[in-house]
């Protein structure tokens, strides 16, 4: 949410990619307005409404979060776990 600002001044930029990656890559903050019809607001709420805390979040099937930066060791034992368990679910062929 305290982000929302320059969230919507890369949604309403003309080139919102070019936009998203000078921010992301590089810390540049769009110029421009914020004023054009966006999501932003509504996915806050959605965020707030479902207990999203921290970007990125991870949501696996069965409900378990992965919150915020972790390292690239943990996604992958985490994605494969629950690629084990979707496994271990399927019906036999």
């Amino acid at each position: 949410p305290d982000r929302a600002a320059v969230s919507k001044t890369v949604w309403c930029s003309p080139d919102r990619a070019k936009a998203w990656r000078d921010l992301a890559g590089s810390g540049i903050v769009p110029a421009g307005e914020a004023a054009c019809d966006n999501p932003i607001d509504a996915n806050v709420t959605l965020a707030q409404t479902i207990g999203l805390r921290a970007t990125p979040t991870v949501i696996f099937a069965d409900g378990a979060r992965l919150q915020g930066s972790v390292p690239a060791a943990t996604l992958r034992e985490r994605l494969a776990r629950a690629e084990a368990a979707a496994v271990a679910a399927a019906p036999a062929k």
